[in-house]
């Protein structure tokens, strides 16, 4: 188990890797402000977090990790009251269903709302590969 945990803590810091890269981009091409960009950035870092913990309790429990999604956003808005305005944004990021389409309106103005599209496409395939990890984990464990 602590291989796969070290596998995943990988996977997330090449995320974040990543993300800061795409944002940098999004900022040189759209004029966002560096503040807006690292602020996406802390949000989406966040939101990765309490993804992977979701998983991490969903293995645990052998639950499926979907239920456990939704509570997991408003638990991390209510221990970071500065996420609170994100709640939608992060809902988005962590719940979303596989292949829906964003809202019409983004879900933050301007570059920031942009920024975070970007991101949440590289987390998507992320997300699966962990959740992959762990089940491939439960099952080796189990025989």
């Amino acid at each position: 188990m602590l291989f796969i945990v070290m596998t995943v803590q990988s996977r997330v810091l090449g995320f974040l890797q990543q993300a800061k890269h795409e944002l940098w981009l999004a900022k040189r091409e759209w004029g966002a402000s560096e503040e807006s960009a690292a602020l996406v950035c802390a949000h989406c870092s966040r939101a990765l977090q309490y993804y992977l913990r979701a998983l991490l309790l969903a293995h645990r429990r052998k639950l499926p990790a979907e239920i456990l999604e939704e509570e997991l956003v408003e638990e991390a808005c209510e221990e970071l009251p500065e996420l609170f305005p994100l709640r939608e944004s992060l809902r988005a990021l962590v719940c979303r269903p596989e292949g829906s389409p964003w809202e019409e309106e983004d879900p933050l103005p301007g570059d920031a709302g942009e920024s975070l599209r970007l991101v949440e496409e590289i987390a998507k395939p992320i997300g699966r590969d962990i959740f992959h990890c762990l089940s491939v984990a439960s099952v080796s464990k189990a025989q």
